[in-house]
């Protein structure tokens, strides 16, 4: 679905805010087409952000990391808000996924990374061995952004290279009123219109009723939630790895 037909279904069915069925009379909608693209906007992102049902690991703005000497902290873009697993440039393995905590209570000279040793470091340089996203920055346009940061941090042998990402992301169409008949739904079909429940929702709780004829907006919310749950579900099931448990050195173990 295009965001003209989005915004036809909020408003003529879910809202029914057909005020210009009179004959003679001019459009006069209780709501804007700005407002409404504001809630479908704020009801995309959220579901995108509940059910983390947009992955991305192909496209180049989002998913690959450019490394430069000296610097160990790159802010992604914006549409990004979880990291799933990061690769260095060609290795077959993903970077361990550490913490804040870690990375600056670890001792240096060890050939690999150990998460659970606790000193006093100075800093390292090299390829990157672990990544972590526990501190965040305010992006352009005051869009919260997740920044990455490798360690140790990349030296001249490194500058150039990439890290390539896993992630999680925001919709990235356009929710301008010039741009609705070009501006595809990134979701799945299934849930193209689900999403409009929470619009409908927005523009529905501040709406004062007449008592005797209340305002539908719980319903839509209780939709909305309800098509979040069965998107997590589906996701679950297509991610479904079977447990294995292992008997050994290490005693009784499981993944």
């Amino acid at each position: 679905m295009n965001l003209k037909e989005q915004l036809d279904e909020l408003r003529y069915r879910l809202l029914r805010d057909t005020s210009n069925i009179i004959a003679g009379y001019k459009k006069d909608f209780l709501y804007s087409d700005d407002q409404l693209l504001r809630y479908i906007r704020e009801a995309e992102y959220k579901f995108a952000r509940e059910t983390h049902i947009l992955q991305d690991s192909v496209s180049p703005l989002l998913t690959q990391v450019i490394l430069k000497t000296g610097v160990s902290v790159y802010e992604l873009n914006c549409a990004v808000f979880e990291v799933v697993s990061a690769r260095y440039d060609t290795c077959i393995t993903d970077l361990t996924r550490t913490g804040h905590f870690e990375l600056y209570n670890r001792s240096t000279g060890e050939d690999t990374f150990d998460l659970y040793t606790v000193s006093n470091q100075t800093q390292d340089t090299g390829a990157p061995m672990a990544f972590s996203t526990d501190e965040g920055s305010v992006g352009k346009n005051f869009g919260a952004s997740v920044n990455l940061k490798v360690y140790p941090t990349p030296s001249a042998t490194e500058d150039g290279n990439k890290v390539y990402l896993r992630v999680c992301r925001l919709p990235m169409r356009s929710y301008g009123v010039d741009k609705m008949e070009s501006s595809a739904c990134e979701f799945p079909l299934d849930y193209q219109l689900d999403v409009l429940s929470w619009a409908a929702f927005r523009a529905l709780e501040g709406l004062d009723a007449d008592k005797g004829a209340p305002i539908p907006a719980e319903k839509h919310r209780l939709n909305f939630e309800a098509a979040v749950a069965d998107a997590k579900k589906k996701l679950h099931r297509q991610m479904h790895a079977p447990m294995r448990i292992g008997y050994g050195g290490a005693g009784l173990s499981w993944r």
